[in-house]
């Protein structure tokens, strides 16, 4: 469970970007905030992902404090997905990112939850197609796609998605979001 218990955050000392934000998100469950831009969406990714700290209040992760939190192991449990970061290398190496744990059965449902499977399969070297860094010969809809597939495949207890999905198709974020 995540909770914001009266979260305020200031970038300088006399304007708040938010005050005393409430909010609970159950395990298991999806959560979003939407609002126009500059309005604290990053910085509450960032506060929950242990980036930024509150000017005051509370963020309890399964009602701890996450100042009390070792922030290396928390993080091992959290995915924090905000820009694309596509290197050169292959779609395994871009997914697996060093974590050799992780198998090819794992990577092709990831890529399938993602509608990037097929896409993938069908290329001449397929899993072992070299991407530019940027992520050629991939779309930009591709790649954020394989940024997500990235995420998910961690079986992380926490994804934090910030604004990875704008400029997506509502249809693929549904599809993604059922899978």
């Amino acid at each position: 469970n995540l909770r914001f218990k009266d979260i305020t955050f200031s970038y300088d000392q006399g304007h708040n970007v938010f005050h005393k934000v409430n909010f609970e998100v159950k395990a298991g469950s999806t959560f979003a905030f939407y609002a126009n831009e500059g309005k604290g969406k990053s910085t509450i990714s960032e506060i929950i992902y242990g980036l930024r700290k509150a000017k005051s209040g509370i963020v309890e992760i399964n009602r701890t404090d996450i100042e009390l939190l070792n922030m290396d192991i928390y993080r091992e449990n959290v995915s924090l997905v905000s820009n694309v970061e596509i290197f050169h290398g292959t779609v395994i190496e871009n997914i697996r990112m060093g974590r050799n744990y992780i198998s090819i059965k794992d990577i092709r449902t990831a890529l399938e939850k993602v509608d990037l499977w097929d896409h993938v399969s069908m290329m001449s070297s397929g899993l072992e197609t070299v991407l530019s860094t940027g992520g050629s010969p991939l779309s930009k809809g591709m790649c954020i796609k394989l940024m997500i597939a990235r995420a998910i495949v961690s079986d992380n207890s926490l994804i934090i998605f910030d604004g990875i999905f704008d400029g997506m198709e509502e249809k693929s974020v549904k599809h993604i979001f059922k899978s």
